[in-house]
């Protein structure tokens, strides 16, 4: 019921991060729907957003780029009533080392992961704003050339996986042990590096299907 965009100020400059709540209409077809702006945010300006939210807590994250330096923040999605004039505050804001290239919430809201330009991958408490594990991995050799990938929670928790240019990498979340790194090859045994940007597992934590990139082909593992 809401959705949150980032963008910027054609006033100040600065990043302006907004919550919509997006509601149904009423009309009879049941196909119209009104966004309505509920609060709003101020940033510095950043470059390389990226946003998730975690709607049942009421809850959104963004990273990006500001002139200081990498950052994450974690705001209330859930409206406490129509604040347009005036830009409220984040409850959380976080620098970090390097850049979030990708970042998700657990199905609970409670815990957000990042994946970094440096070959970070992090867990955060996402009520404390607080760092908690850092999970481990080694990238195959020979080594992916850029990383621009995923990352995602299993549906009930349990499970976090990553996707780079050069693999899947697979933990337990509760204790960051490293279950799995599958490369990146096809039936033929190719490898396909470099062309996979996005990734799920399946609700019985089975299967992890990812993309191939310029493929055309969705891949299960």
């Amino acid at each position: 019921s809401h959705i949150v965009t980032v963008g910027e100020s054609v006033e100040t400059g600065n990043a302006m991060a907004h919550v919509w709540s997006y509601l149904p209409q009423g009309t009879p077809d049941g196909t119209g729907y009104v966004a309505n702006l509920m609060r709003t945010f101020e940033l510095e300006p950043i470059a390389k957003a990226r946003v998730d939210m975690a709607e049942e807590v009421g809850a959104f994250a963004i990273s990006g780029q500001t002139q200081t330096g990498a950052k994450i923040w974690i705001g209330e999605a859930r409206s406490r009533g129509i604040e347009l004039a005036i830009p409220t505050e984040f409850n959380h804001e976080m620098s970090v080392d390097s850049l979030p290239t990708a970042l998700t919430f657990s199905p609970d809201g409670k815990t957000l992961v990042t994946a970094h330009e440096n070959d970070t991958v992090f867990l955060w408490d996402a009520q404390k704003g607080e760092k908690t594990q850092q999970l481990i991995y080694t990238v195959p050799s020979p080594p992916r050339s850029t990383f621009d990938g995923a990352v995602t929670f299993s549906a009930d928790g349990s499970l976090v996986a990553m996707i780079d240019s050069s693999a899947i990498y697979l933990w337990e979340a509760n204790t960051g042990e490293l279950l799995n790194t599958i490369t990146l090859t096809n039936e033929e045994g190719t490898n396909i590096w470099g062309n996979t940007h996005s990734l799920a597992i399946s609700n019985h934590n089975q299967w992890v299907v990812s993309d191939a990139g310029h493929s055309g082909k969705v891949y299960f593992w």
